[in-house]
């Protein structure tokens, strides 16, 4: 079945160049949202991942990530619990760490 996909956005703006990459992307935010996932064949879903933010008369710079939970049964290399996927209120946006 099609688990619940968390969506991390970061951006930065600068009124004189592009500005770097953020730092940091945060969880739901710049209005971010996923669809629950839609099946498309057996073992296969599909998932819409929007997110707006105003530019204006700025450069702009964004990153995304989108995570969802291990399933414990299938995490092939024994690791259990969480990983920080949807607890976490930011993670690195220049290294984003593994979140499953």
């Amino acid at each position: 079945m099609g688990k619940h996909i968390y969506p991390y956005v970061g951006v930065t703006l600068s009124p004189t160049s592009v500005p770097p990459p953020p730092k940091w992307l945060y969880l739901n935010a710049y209005h971010a949202s996923v669809t629950a996932g839609r099946r498309i064949n057996v073992g296969e879903f599909v998932h819409v991942f929007t997110f707006r933010f105003t530019i204006g008369n700025n450069g702009a710079n964004f990153n995304w990530v989108t995570c969802d939970r291990d399933t414990v049964s299938r995490d092939g290399i024994g690791l259990p619990g969480s990983h920080g996927c949807g607890y976490l209120h930011r993670v690195s946006g220049t290294s984003t760490p593994y979140l499953g």
